[in-house]
């Protein structure tokens, strides 16, 4: 198996000898497209513009592929670190594992991270340590409806926001957002509702959002300025489109920190359990580990 780059076409050329491997498997594993006019009975030739689903051949690379992708296989490499040196915030009865302080370590030089240790591992408290380490100011937790109050509970184990503070899991759709929350957590299913029947959710997450110009803070309150909430949507329209944008994101288990500075999407997934680093997102780094 030979991994090749080919600057002509910026892709990545990957030759299969027949019977080394799943050429399918591979092609739906590592979305390689198949070249039908290179491919012989003895060689199955796949190919990819790519590089985060090539990089998981870097070691059958040709010089020139390795030399390309040579910072991403770094970074790659970087992502299954068992252990840690780095200071991590977490409360002071607490404490994570070394290969836990790897992954938020991991997770804080970035702006996007996937978790995808196995079940078991303690993907929660990362993520909720990567919050205290950016200094989370709002969170949104996205989770399957029986974990919510878990959630919850390990939240108040591990969180470092200075008390008080306010955790809602949404348990009812109608109950709808906590203008005030500091946490809110919500299942999937809700995150698959209908448009109309997260319009108050979302309303009210819009407009607890909007920087304080008013008295004006949930659907359900008359607004205290002048004019009615109709002849004010407008300016809040901005903040009714990325509420409804954030509650109608796929299903996808995440945790949104609104820090500071650059909000920190931090995504807590269980993956089977693999001897190598599945294809990452050219748009999300990733700490796996076996």
């Amino acid at each position: 198996m030979i991994l090749d780059w080919y600057p002509s076409t910026m892709s990545y050329v990957l030759t299969v000898p027949r019977g080394d491997a799943d050429v399918l498997a591979l092609m739906q594993e590592h979305g390689f497209d198949y070249s039908t006019a290179a491919s012989t009975s003895a060689k199955a030739v796949l190919y990819t513009r790519e590089p985060y689903a090539a990089v998981a051949f870097f070691d059958y690379g040709s010089d020139a592929a390795k030399a390309n992708l040579a910072r991403l296989h770094e970074e790659v490499e970087l992502s299954w670190a068992k252990t840690s040196d780095a200071h991590i915030s977490c409360p002071a009865d607490q404490q994570l594992a070394p290969f836990q302080k790897a992954g938020v370590e991991y997770a804080r030089r970035r702006k996007n991270t996937l978790f995808g240790d196995v079940p078991g591992l303690g993907k929660t408290p990362e993520a909720i340590c990567v919050a205290n380490e950016i200094q989370a100011k709002r969170v949104l937790i996205l989770c399957p409806a029986n974990i919510r109050l878990q959630w919850q509970a390990k939240i108040r184990e591990w969180t470092t926001m200075k008390w008080p503070y306010i955790i809602h899991p949404i348990l009812h759709g109608k109950h709808g957002v906590h203008p005030k929350a500091h946490w809110t957590i919500c299942s999937y299913d809700l995150a698959r509702s209908p448009v109309r029947h997260l319009q108050k959710v979302a309303m009210t997450l819009a407009f607890s959002m909007k920087p304080t110009t008013s008295r004006l803070s949930t659907a359900s309150e008359p607004a205290r300025s002048s004019g009615g909430m109709m002849e004010q949507l407008p300016q809040y329209l901005p903040w009714l489109i990325a509420a409804m944008s954030l509650w109608l994101s796929p299903a996808l288990p995440f945790l949104t920190a609104l820090g500071r500075h650059t909000p920190s999407p931090v995504v807590s997934a269980s993956t089977p359990s693999t001897g190598c680093p599945r294809t990452v997102s050219a748009n999300a780094s990733t700490h796996l580990r076996p």
